[in-house]
């Protein structure tokens, strides 16, 4: 649900930040630590609930834990209905296709994106959250998709990798015009998908093949995890927490591909030392990932590194022990280094929490 929209950046942090300094107060009033003058507590209330009365007016933040609880269950419905409505375009399309002649064909693929587009559009100048406008955005981003597919298909273009640019582009543009972090990341991920397919013919291959050369991935990823860097997202505080974890996620994953198995690689170190290379570079990705995550305060690539080093290092597990140790031992050892993790982790964890 993160990944949903009206999650109001700072103005909820505001809030959020004025609901927990009540409640401690409150707290410590109770246990008779810190008592305010009714003069300075009608002050603070005061100025308290004038503030919250203004967020709420001009960046619609909850200003309660129900409002909270409502509020999740707005972003679930919204998650539903997205999926829902797409689901149904799709459907719908394939149900009456083939009785359609091509002319209609055609103003019925140039409608699907559109429409959609339009009405979130409408919507985004009557709601703050957002909620139907993301709805909307994301069902005309699926239109599109399935523009690109029969505009192929209805006139016998060639295969090409250039559809998940033009894709790519359109939910990049609508995430950055409506705040949608699911569409952020659908149009890195398409672009990325363009910019791999793309190198890959140029060494001559299939561009749909371009799995079998991970490698390929490697130049999108680390552009994603260094724009953040570059570009700042003020407007969209929670971009760069996508760019950077998306970015680690993707060269985990190419690490994992190849450190169970080189030949996927282009390196010249051989099979051995193609995977020896990927494995340490991996779980040196994960841990830095973590370590300057917590430093900085970036919860996503915490977790992402946290990921991308436990799965490294159940890969290689298995690489190397399963078939030599029986089961019970194998597990044995692998209990041990997931209590090892869990130490280096509490350690992490307490050196982020020291002044």
């Amino acid at each position: 649900l993160e990944w949903m929209p009206n999650e109001s950046g700072a103005p909820q942090a505001r809030a959020d930040q004025i609901r927990a300094f009540q409640a401690e107060l409150q707290q410590l009033e109770g246990e008779g630590i810190a008592v305010l003058e009714e003069s300075n507590r009608a002050r603070v209330h005061g100025h308290h609930t004038e503030l919250l009365a203004r967020l709420a007016a001009d960046a619609d933040v909850d200003t309660s834990e129900s409002m909270h609880q409502l509020s999740l269950g707005l972003r679930l419905a919204t998650m539903l209905g997205t999926v829902a409505l797409s689901v149904a375009t799709v459907l719908f399309v394939l149900r009456f296709w083939g009785h359609l002649p091509t002319a209609a064909q055609l103003g019925l693929a140039m409608a699907a994106p559109l429409v959609p587009l339009l009405i979130a559009e409408l919507a985004a100048r009557r709601e703050r959250s957002l909620y139907i406008a993301s709805l909307f955005a994301v069902v005309a981003v699926a239109g599109f998709g399935a523009n690109l597919a029969i505009m192929h298909q209805v006139l016998n273009l060639p295969d090409s990798p250039h559809p998940a640019l033009a894709l790519g582009g359109l939910a990049l543009l609508l995430a950055y015009r409506y705040d949608i972090l699911i569409l952020l990341a659908a149009g890195l991920a398409a672009v990325g998908w363009w910019v791999a397919a793309s190198i890959y013919s140029l060494f001559g291959g299939w561009f749909p093949d371009f799995w079998a050369l991970p490698e390929t991935l490697v130049l999108p990823a680390l552009v994603v995890l260094v724009l953040p860097v570059v570009v700042h997202h003020r407007p969209h505080p929670r971009f760069s927490e996508v760019y950077r974890a998306l970015a680690i996620v993707v060269l985990g994953g190419v690490a994992a591909v190849i450190g169970l198995s080189g030949e996927y690689s282009l390196l010249p170190f051989g099979r051995r030392g193609a995977e020896m290379a990927y494995t340490l570079g991996g779980l040196t990705l994960g841990i830095g990932a973590m370590i300057v995550g917590v430093k900085r305060g970036w919860s996503w690539s915490v977790r992402a590194g946290a990921g991308v080093a436990l799965l490294l290092m159940l890969a290689k597990a298995v690489d190397w022990w399963w078939e030599l140790l029986p089961a019970w031992l194998f597990f044995l050892v692998l209990g041990t280094l997931s209590l090892a993790s869990i130490v280096g982790l509490k350690r992490l964890r307490a050196a982020a929490a020291a002044p």
